[in-house]
């Protein structure tokens, strides 16, 4: 087999604006440990789910299938082991489970590829020499297959839409992990396997929850904020909830580390301010609309229906609405006075406005407060 693969410099860390990327320590693959550790890769071709099953089409012998399903069932077997260590509050022993069970997974896509049984050792210790400071050989394996996925979408034959190349399977061991090691308090630890299960699933909420506490229980609120922004925005709506209840927490703790409130944020200049404050603002806001949206009295399109002569059918301009930079109640409140003179003059706006603006503000303390508790 031929085999190539681009170079990688280990273990996934992440930036102070929450981006992922590689971490500076490890050297690059040497010829030899990419030969090895890359063949890796087709083993993700043979796969048509991220179980790590292997699909019909498979160029791998039946010998070679029949391996590679062996060790799927022990890598599910070794993962049900380490869920019974997590119940137990046996973090380590957890973490272990869940590491046997990653390393199975890797040599079964090795063995997709028809790899002989016996080169097995020989290319694990590849893997192992190739790894960066603090980086599991198995995550290079499984990284390295997903890789040479990167171009080729697949097709979700149940709903028909495109999904990029993932390993939904590993990046799942990998966040248990990262809870382990939070259990322990490892924060560091716990980063680097939230890290390598987004790099795995990049559009995966729950990773996006464990990268999220990994940074803010570190002290790096910063990127904890935009982090968890990111998971507000791809998680689905059953998920709502718990990353609302996320970003309060993180919110907490960034305003603590500065000795701020909330009310140090009102007014600021989002194009003038420092990342960190833009950061915080942004989960301020994003909390105001969760905030607007549990009342009793909410409705879709509530500000439509209330005002009808005042937004277009469609709901264009009103404030409750997802947005990439979301927007303060306040501000938005204030710059549909300043540029449309129908608000200013309209008295039945501007008393919703006033009273909403109380109910969205006693409503973020309080969930402040709760928190602070």
């Amino acid at each position: 087999l031929e085999t190539r693969i681009e170079s990688m410099d280990g273990y996934a860390a992440a930036t102070p604006d929450g981006n992922m990327c590689e971490a500076a320590e490890g050297g690059g693959s040497s010829s030899s440990s990419a030969t090895a550790v890359v063949a890796a890769a087709a083993g993700a071709a043979c796969s048509s789910s991220g179980s790590g099953d292997p699909s019909p089409d498979c160029l791998a012998s039946q010998a070679a299938v029949d391996k590679a399903k062996t060790l799927v069932v022990a890598s599910a077997v070794l993962k049900k082991r380490g869920k019974e260590c997590l119940d137990a509050q046996n973090y380590d022993a957890a973490v272990h489970k869940y590491g046997e069970s990653l390393a199975a997974l890797a040599e079964a896509r090795m063995m997709m590829l028809g790899m002989p049984a016996e080169d097995w050792p020989q290319m694990r210790e590849a893997a192992q020499q190739a790894c960066g400071q603090g980086e599991p050989w198995y995550f290079r394996v499984l990284w390295s297959a997903l890789a040479q996925q990167k171009q080729k979408v697949t097709t979700d034959k149940a709903t028909g839409e495109g999904r990029g190349a993932r390993d939904e399977e590993a990046a799942k061991l990998f966040s248990n992990m990262s809870l382990c090691r939070g259990r322990m308090k490892e924060w560091a630890k716990a980063q680097g396997d939230a890290n390598a299960a987004l790099m795995l699933w990049p559009d995966w909420t729950k990773a996006h929850f464990r990268l999220t506490e990994a940074l803010s229980q570190m002290g790096q609120h910063r990127a904890a904020l935009a982090q968890v922004f990111k998971a507000r925005l791809s998680a689905a709506e059953a998920d709502a909830k718990e990353v609302s209840g996320l970003q309060v927490r993180v919110l907490c703790r960034a305003l603590a580390a500065e000795n701020a409130s909330l009310a140090s944020m009102d007014g600021l200049d989002v194009e003038h301010a420092a990342p960190e404050q833009v950061e915080k603002y942004k989960a301020i806001a994003s909390l105001e609309r969760d905030v607007f949206r549990a009342s009793s009295s909410w409705r879709e399109n509530l500000e439509v229906e209330l005002f009808p002569h005042l937004f277009p059918p469609d709901g264009e301009g009103i404030w409750d609405r997802q947005r990439m930079q979301p927007v303060r109640f306040d501000d938005y409140v204030s710059t549909y006075v300043k540029v449309d003179p129908r608000f200013e003059a309209d008295a039945g706006w501007q008393a919703w406005a006033g009273a909403t603006r109380m109910q969205i503000r006693n409503g973020l303390e309080e969930l402040l407060r709760k928190e602070r508790r």
